[in-house]
């Protein structure tokens, strides 16, 4: 897998310009998409932020630039210490013989989500009231939706109560530090999740299976129709099928993303790794945020091992500046206004294949949208987004969420936004279909 797609672990569904090929000979190869021009992909082959750390309490003066750096090219940096050694006598992820013994290292004691639930090699969860049990043996098969560093995601059929669709992504159960810590991630993010009875903006987990035959952690959860990166490609590329203005569609975006940040933000979290592969869509017309991997709680920020990570193109000036600032709100607000750019115009507004060269673009930058198919009360919100001084950004969640044309949104799609996006999703369907024969 290309060491430097860091954060694609999450559902691609049918999203093919995002697929790399898998090392696992097993499985059956994604194929890839050839509807889309290679320039168009460029920066999905570029770099993203790897594991680096910095002492946050360091001064200007004896900041170390070195992680940054090294990030920027490509070379690892591992320096996580996730309790010294994978032999320590807590358990902390041992790896012996296809078993993996896994804790929650946070304040409270081991605790029942984090390893008995883990342990499991069958589940039973709910759906539209349809109860529904798999084990292992149900997810041996499957049609690949996207490949990232840290392993794949499927879609598999359940046949049972007239049967399902769900997403599993699939983890290698790894000792390298790195694995560890996305696996340690997951399962806390999962926990929070399902203990908040499956919020609107934010996939459903139906639970968690080990398959210890192939050694990977299988994470089961709601399938959704399409990435925004594979909706909007598609969208430009079919024209004829798009209206007139957007404000209604993109609107209703940025009110089902931000309320999943409000409520990552209300348990203390940051995402970290907002774009258009990481924002689901399915045909109701509901935006869902996805891939919660690199998810940082605000009490790590304030540790001495703050790590910094992302997707580069899509990092905001002062995260990429020595030292680096922590992450934020801001931080957050400006990778959801370059991927509502990227949205609108068709393409990122900065591709380059070279991460030097990425952060020079992005220093640069002087924001514009050159698709005049939203109005000039969006484009200026898009744009506040993306203000050079972090202090002209929008302060919270909150003041967005209780802005007028938020307000204004429809409870429920129209029927116009749904025709426009079942043209879409069957666009891409179709697509995916001849792509496999």
């Amino acid at each position: 897998m290309n060491p430097v797609e860091i954060n694609q672990n999450d559902q691609h569904s049918i999203d093919h310009s995002n697929e790399s090929i898998m090392q696992n000979s097993s499985v059956r190869q994604p194929i890839q998409s050839t509807i889309f021009a290679d320039d168009e992909r460029k920066y999905l082959e570029a770099g993203c932020l790897d594991y680096g750390e910095f002492n946050t309490n360091q001064s200007d003066d004896q900041a170390n630039d070195k992680p940054i750096r090294s990030a920027l090219l490509d070379e690892p940096l591992l320096l996580i210490d996730l309790d010294n050694s994978p032999k320590s006598q807590s358990g902390k992820y041992c790896y012996n013989d296809h078993k993996f013994h896994i804790e929650i290292n946070d304040e409270e004691k081991q605790n029942e989500f984090g390893l008995k639930m883990l342990l499991k090699k069958s589940i039973e969860f709910k759906v539209n009231n349809k109860l529904f049990t798999i084990d292992v043996n149900n997810l041996t098969s499957g049609q690949n939706l996207g490949v990232g560093k840290y392993g794949f995601v499927q879609k598999v059929n359940i046949e049972q109560n007239g049967g399902i669709d769900i997403a599993v992504k699939r983890i290698q159960l790894r000792t390298e530090p790195e694995y560890a810590a996305v696996i340690h991630t997951e399962l806390k993010m999962a926990k929070e999740i399902l203990n908040s009875n499956r919020y609107p903006y934010l996939l459903d987990y139906y639970g968690l299976i080990i398959d210890t035959d192939n050694s990977e952690l299988c994470i089961c959860m709601q399938l959704m129709d399409s990435t925004m990166k594979s909706f909007y490609e598609t969208m430009h590329l079919y024209n004829e099928i798009m209206p007139n203005n957007l404000d209604l569609f993109i609107s209703r975006l940025i009110h089902n993303v931000i309320t999943a940040l409000e409520f990552l933000a209300k348990k203390n979290y940051f995402h970290r790794d907002i774009k258009p592969e990481n924002i689901l869509i399915n045909n109701h017309g509901v935006f869902k945020l996805s891939d919660y991997g690199i998810c940082c709680s605000k009490d790590d920020i304030n540790s001495n091992k703050y790590r910094l990570m992302g997707t580069i193109h899509y990092l905001s000036p002062e995260i990429l500046e020595t030292p680096p600032h922590i992450c934020s709100v801001q931080s957050e607000l400006w990778a959801l206004g370059i991927t509502l750019i990227e949205i609108v115009n068709g393409q990122h507004p900065y591709i380059s294949s070279n991460s030097l060269d990425q952060c020079i673009k992005i220093n640069n930058y002087n924001p514009t949208i050159s698709n005049k198919i939203i109005s000039k009360e969006i484009e200026d919100f898009i744009l506040s987004l993306l203000k050079r001084n972090v202090q002209d950004r929008p302060i919270s969640y909150d003041e967005i969420l209780n802005m007028l044309f938020i307000k204004r949104i429809p409870n429920e799609p129209t029927i116009n936004e749904l025709n426009f996006i079942k043209s879409v999703i069957e666009i891409i369907q179709e697509l995916a279909i001849e792509v496999k024969e």
